[in-house]
């Protein structure tokens, strides 16, 4: 891997971060003009219509198409660099989205939401300009994949369940964690695809990681809408940003081999700051008084939408 291509790699890698960034906000606002069904919104269950009936929004399909652009970068800088050094930009989107969102929704960033997004943002400078990372061929037999697709499936089914006893942060919180491990997979099996088919062209098609690849980001996009649905974004949004990085790099680096490279003591400090800026950034977001204001108007609509007979005792 060049000094050129790791430098492009960051560029597109960027790029995409902006593309999502656009596309969680738009989406989260269509979303949030869908009804949910009685079935989900009274068990508290995942609404798994809610892509088909966003999907009758131009609103949504403008935000789709800013994720596939983004996919499309994300893609192009996976096949030129390792996922360890892709990934952790993808967090950047938290800075495009952010105050976007807000914006769309005519509220104000505080001092507290600003805080946490510059903590995030310092974390994550810290964690890409210290590691030196090598790239691997993401490549192996049928039983290491089905150890880490049922190793994900897992925590995903875990968190989903969590999610359905809970309500309110609590149920965004899971939603958008089981997404981030999802979309964390997805990262992965996407960098297995691209160099698939650098190797063998259109054959590629008769392997299965294409395929897997559709499926993984149907779920993972149905698990961020409801996400979206759920709560604030500047709950979700950080919570996908920061698991799926986690996942897809944790993922390469135990069972593909990638490695962050020598650190030294310095540079030690440095990266374990900066993952504590990060999930510091995090926490901050979501004890924001604006994510707190905005859950609790949230909640009360919802209260207010609901049919009188469903609330009889």
């Amino acid at each position: 891997m060049t000094g050129d291509h790791t430098a492009l790699a960051v560029i597109l890698a960027l790029g995409a971060a902006a593309g999502f960034g656009v596309s969680n906000v738009t989406q989260m606002d269509a979303v949030r003009r869908q009804p949910a069904t009685r079935l989900a919104s009274a068990r508290g269950h995942i609404d798994a219509g809610v892509v088909v009936r966003a999907a009758r929004e131009p609103l949504w399909l403008i935000g789709l198409a800013a994720s596939i652009v983004g996919f499309g970068l994300e893609a192009t800088a996976l096949s030129m660099a390792p996922v360890v050094l892709v990934q952790p930009l993808i967090v950047a989107e938290l800075p495009f989205a952010l105050p976007l969102a807000a914006f769309v929704a005519g509220r104000r960033l505080g001092q507290r939401e600003w805080t946490g997004i510059l903590l995030v943002t310092a974390g994550l400078v810290a964690v890409v300009t210290t590691i030196r990372p090598n790239d691997s061929l993401i490549a192996g037999g049928g039983l290491r994949w089905l150890i880490l697709f049922g190793s994900v499936g897992l925590l995903v089914v875990a968190l989903v369940a969590v999610a359905g006893r809970s309500s309110g942060l609590a149920r965004t919180t899971g939603l958008a964690a089981a997404a981030g491990a999802t979309f964390g997979l997805l990262s992965v099996v996407t960098k297995a695809t691209t160099q698939d088919f650098a190797s063998h062209g259109l054959g590629a098609l008769v392997t299965w990681q294409p395929w897997a690849l559709a499926v993984i980001g149907l779920v993972g996009m149905s698990l961020a809408q409801n996400a979206y649905r759920a709560g604030p974004l500047a709950v979700s949004l950080p919570l996908l940003d920061v698991g799926e990085p986690f996942v897809g790099s944790l993922i390469a680096i135990l069972a593909f081999g990638e490695q962050l490279g020598d650190f030294g003591p310095i540079g030690l400090s440095v990266f374990v700051l900066g993952i504590v800026c990060i999930c510091a950034g995090v926490a901050v977001l979501d004890r924001s008084p604006l994510v707190q204001a905005a859950q609790a108007a949230r909640t009360r609509a919802a209260l207010d939408s609901e049919p009188s007979f469903d609330r009889c005792p």
